[in-house]
């Protein structure tokens, strides 16, 4: 039986989070930032239940696969992945579900272009249901140059008000983001403890390799040439400054 001062501790337990990769609107470099996520959540030692719902446009899953070649294929180490389709309002409830059932893996949710709606559509049901299994929403939000992807954020932050949510700033479309940089957008969301980063800039070369050759970020440091790999492994741990102290709240 739990007594009331141990009920008291498990309630002021700090939540795991379930990271949630979204932006909106295409080609922002959300697939990018998941695999960044997952290789550093994998990197510190955590096991990763990932959720892929881009349905047409599956470059995450492919990476992560152990031979992505030749589809389907077993997921690397230390990842189990599901596909789900966020238009149907039952994947909602089935994703809870399976959250709940792997309470040891650091939760990544990747996201397509336009699923801004769905999450709008069915966020209480993660708002409910997340703090039941002892879970919260951290948002990574991939932001480009332009303002459509500053707008939905807006929207998003609509939707889940009190959730911590980071700004990734995509340097591929930067340096600057005017419509970002000293917004309202911006003074929201790191009022509320979220903090706006310049993803490093990967050379297109290594990044045609992981989505051409289907590797993940771990399986491109064992394999591509050693100019590249010398390029991924600066990237890495210029991503580790960025995210490890997030990562490590």
């Amino acid at each position: 039986m739990i007594n009331e001062a141990t009920a008291i501790e498990i309630e002021r337990a700090p939540l795991d989070p379930v990271y949630l990769v979204a932006g909106g609107k295409g080609g922002v470099g959300k697939s990018m930032m998941a695999l960044v996520l997952i290789d550093q959540l994998l990197w510190m030692g955590k096991k990763v239940l990932y959720f892929e719902t881009d349905t047409s446009n599956a470059d995450v899953w492919f990476c992560l696969e152990r031979d992505g070649k030749n589809a389907p294929a077993d997921p690397i180490a230390g990842v189990v992945m599901h596909a789900l389709d966020l238009e149907l309002p039952d994947s909602w409830g089935l994703m809870l579900t399976l959250i709940e059932s792997h309470p040891d893996h650091t939760v990544v949710l990747g996201t397509a272009s336009q699923s801004d709606k769905n999450i709008r559509r069915n966020g209480d049901i993660f708002k409910i249901g997340l703090p039941m299994i002892r879970r919260n929403v951290v948002t990574f939000w991939v932001i480009d140059e332009q303002r459509d992807s500053v707008m939905l954020l807006k929207d998003h932050l609509d939707v889940f008000p009190d959730a911590e949510t980071h700004v990734i700033k995509n340097s591929k479309h930067g340096p600057h983001f005017p419509y970002y940089e000293k917004s309202d957008v911006q003074a929201t969301v790191e009022s509320k403890g979220g903090v706006s980063l310049l993803l490093p800039r990967l050379p297109l070369c290594v990044v045609n390799s992981l989505y051409s050759e289907r590797l993940s970020i771990s399986q491109a440091l064992e394999t591509l040439p050693i100019g590249n790999k010398v390029l991924l492994i600066q990237f890495r741990n210029a991503c580790k400054a960025l995210l490890r102290p997030l990562l490590s709240r």
